[in-house]
């Protein structure tokens, strides 16, 4: 399905993620700037797998918002557009944009009839971005954890109990 709608009871706050602390301090400080209007979006760009999507969600739960995840609109034009912003504003959901772009290519968000609040994208490294909401959003890079971080993911996850070295798991598998 290209949209997946995720309640607020659903998400983790953002105080429950295993984040390095810069980044946690960094991600409540975007919450709080949406939440005043000072700004209109948050862009998350970084390698995938690496936890992009639940610290949006966090951040959406932390505004009291549930999420619409939107994966692989990338065309301005797409008539699908026309039910994200009136879904959204019904669901109280912020729009979590996931596009599929190639390398080169970039994303031009329309506006979104019926919504006023945040707008979340997710993206690699490269790709561009265009849409006047754009321009009044905040960019985050993630990279990938770090062995402390990746061994806390794995205990949080897996526990203790079957996996033998933990240190030597978290340092090998990233």
């Amino acid at each position: 399905s290209w949209m997946t709608y995720f309640p607020p009871a659903s998400l983790a706050r953002l105080e429950e993620l295993i984040l390095p602390e810069e980044l946690g301090v960094q991600l409540s400080e975007i919450s709080q700037a949406l939440a005043s209007g000072k700004a209109k979006g948050i862009i998350v760009r970084g390698p995938r797998r690496n936890g992009r999507r639940t610290a949006i969600k966090g951040i959406a739960k932390s505004l009291s918002r549930g999420v619409l995840e939107i994966v692989g609109l990338d065309k301005a034009d797409d008539e699908r557009w026309k039910t994200v912003g009136p879904l959204a504003t019904a669901l109280n959901a912020m729009p979590l944009v996931v596009p599929e772009l190639s390398p080169g290519q970039s994303v031009d968000l329309p506006p979104l009839s019926a919504y006023d609040g945040p707008i979340a994208l997710v993206l690699g490294r490269q790709g561009g971005v265009s849409g006047t909401w754009a321009e009044r959003s905040i960019v985050v890079h993630f990279d990938t954890p770090e062995s402390a971080e990746r061994k806390a993911h794995w205990i949080a996850g897996a526990g203790t109990s079957g996996v033998g070295d933990i240190d030597a798991v978290a340092e090998r598998y990233r």
